[in-house]
């Protein structure tokens, strides 16, 4: 479905958007038909600008399919934003839109085996989708979140993930701040017992730290088979 959904777009309609945190802000829309995918994902939308000319740009999916709604989270920077942006945070409720997907390898394949899910900044908004999911299907993902960020008042979603992390026993969110890194140390303390080929890992952040985390996980001895990221270009 996910590939058939990107060719024929699907309509969506403005519902709200809402303030998360600084300059963070999620842009939730209803879709006009039942839409299949897996959380995590991420999809392409179609906006119409002023000049009658349709932008598109990509965004992982904050929202998980079982909420019933596509949301994107994302930086508002007010009149230095893109048109694209502009457009977005002009919609008013009812406005139409549209969607391509959502399509890409960035979901759960087993939420019972051992899964390390690696975020810099708005790049935690595949792991909500994931998160939530796995919450309201009642299922118990078996996951650690490493989170990384400048500083505790830069975390996106901060509330929700501490709720999630009391509710999905096999759950474990750490906070990375400026200066500290995600180390080796860190990643191999978080696989703890389990053998590398038991370990999924999800990235997701700007392309350069993509980038630093796919080689680190290399040098750690992580088939590349077991690491899942998102294939396009740029968190802004």
């Amino acid at each position: 479905m996910g590939l058939l959904n990107f060719v024929k777009p699907t309509v969506l309609l403005f519902e709200e958007h809402k303030h998360i945190i600084g300059n963070v802000y999620s842009f939730s829309f209803i879709p006009n038909k039942s839409l299949s995918w897996h959380a995590g994902q991420h999809g392409m939308i179609e906006i119409k600008l002023p000049n009658g000319k349709t932008a598109r740009k990509m965004f992982s999916l904050s929202s998980a399919p079982r909420e019933n709604r596509i949301t994107i989270t994302t930086h508002w920077l007010g009149d230095s934003a893109s048109s694209y942006k502009k457009a977005l945070w002009n919609l008013q409720p009812g406005d139409s839109t549209r969607i391509r997907g959502p399509v890409g390898p960035m979901y759960a394949r087993d939420i019972s085996a051992n899964n390390i899910l690696i975020a810099g900044g708005i790049g935690i908004t595949p792991f909500r989708s994931m998160l939530i999911d796995a919450d309201l299907s009642g299922e118990d993902i078996h996951a650690t979140l490493l989170y990384a960020n400048k500083s505790p008042d830069e975390v996106i979603f901060k509330d929700e993930l501490e709720n999630l992390s009391k509710r999905l026993n096999n759950l474990e969110v750490k906070y990375i701040y400026s200066p500290t890194k995600i180390s080796k140390d860190i990643i191999n303390d978080s696989m703890g017992a389990s053998k590398l080929e038991n370990t999924n890992f999800y990235l997701s952040g700007p392309p350069k730290m993509i980038k630093t985390y796919k080689k680190l996980l290399k040098d750690i001895g992580i088939s590349r088979k077991n690491i899942y990221s998102d294939p396009f270009m740029g968190y802004k």
